[in-house]
């Protein structure tokens, strides 16, 4: 009988040490998954969606004011536009076809280097096509003339059919200005847009 009953006690005391042992993992579970919640980032990011394409905006002929893009070199000033035009592709490779262009950005460094933001949508084309952004952007100087671009980046002598190319022109400018006129387009459809980097903002504007 005696043993009987020390049985039932062991028996007993070991379902309530199964008890609290799951009692403690259970806390322990809890604590680590309210820490899990609590840091930074551990939730869902939200998503977002931008739509693929061509531009859809006209060109504004006011003056337009945007905050400095964050993603600019150290020191830089960049002012987001929306500059859209149309010109033909270069004749180095035929067919020639209406290319649509958008100025999307125009950045001043504090060396005097001008860099503009590119994008050319070749929605029109039925082959290979190719754009020099020489022929169709220049930094006007009244006093010394016109200055093309001094370097350029981006795929612009081999553009595929229906696609976007992306790319910059590169100018130098007297790195004391704190403002500059810009030719877009080609020369004999010319649109001009002063670029105010004091402001940052920029407008259209007439020569003469």
């Amino acid at each position: 009988m005696k043993d009987n009953n020390a049985v039932y006690i062991f028996l007993i005391v070991l379902t309530l040490a199964v008890i609290a042992g799951f009692y403690v993992v259970f806390r322990q579970l809890s604590v680590i998954q309210q820490v899990v919640l609590n840091v930074p980032g551990g939730g869902t990011a939200a998503s977002s969606s931008a739509p693929i394409g061509g531009p859809s905006a006209a060109t504004s002929t006011g003056t337009s004011t945007a905050p400095a893009d964050s993603g600019s070199a150290a020191g830089s000033i960049s002012i987001p536009t929306g500059i859209i035009f149309s010109t033909l592709s270069s004749p180095a490779l035929q067919p020639q076809s209406t290319v649509t262009v958008t100025v999307t950005s125009v950045s001043l460094a504090p060396d005097g280097t001008l860099t503009v933001g590119l994008k050319a949508y070749t929605n029109q084309a039925t082959s290979y096509s190719s754009l020099n952004p020489v022929d169709i952007l220049q930094v006007v100087d009244l006093q010394n003339g016109n200055q093309s671009p001094v370097s350029t980046t981006g795929n612009w002598g081999s553009m595929p059919p229906g696609g976007v190319v992306t790319g910059t022109a590169v100018f130098k400018i007297n790195p004391s200005a704190t403002s500059t006129i810009l030719q877009v387009g080609p020369l004999s459809s010319a649109n001009y847009y002063e670029f105010d980097f004091s402001t940052q903002s920029y407008k259209q504007t007439v020569l003469g």
